[in-house]
């Protein structure tokens, strides 16, 4: 089932949950993740690059969502899952608050 399909039939059941991406790349970080995050129609993508992240306790990726850029900069892989917690955090206190 492609990702679209599945938030179709999600939406049947009400509010969208929210959905986060995870990409790889090899060249063109920003560009191709930009492209990812229309073509999954996730909320926004964790991308970093091949070199980045593997073999290592230190990472770097950028979260990309429709606003914009965010490069946290390098980073431990632990401070980046807690910095996509805290923007999961944020995006679901929006949608509640939208919703109150």
């Amino acid at each position: 089932m492609t990702a679209k399909r599945m938030f179709s039939a999600l939406e049947k059941f009400g509010a969208l949950p929210l959905f986060v991406g995870f990409a790889v790349e090899t060249d063109d970080l920003i560009e191709n993740a930009k492209k990812k995050l229309a073509d999954k129609g996730v909320d926004f993508i964790v991308a970093n690059t091949a070199a980045d992240g593997f073999g290592s306790d230190d990472t770097h990726a950028v979260l990309v969502d429709r606003a914009g850029v965010e490069d946290p900069g390098p980073t431990t892989k632990a401070a980046l899952a807690e910095r996509i917690l805290d923007r999961v955090a944020e995006r679901l206190a929006g949608q509640k608050s939208q919703t109150e």
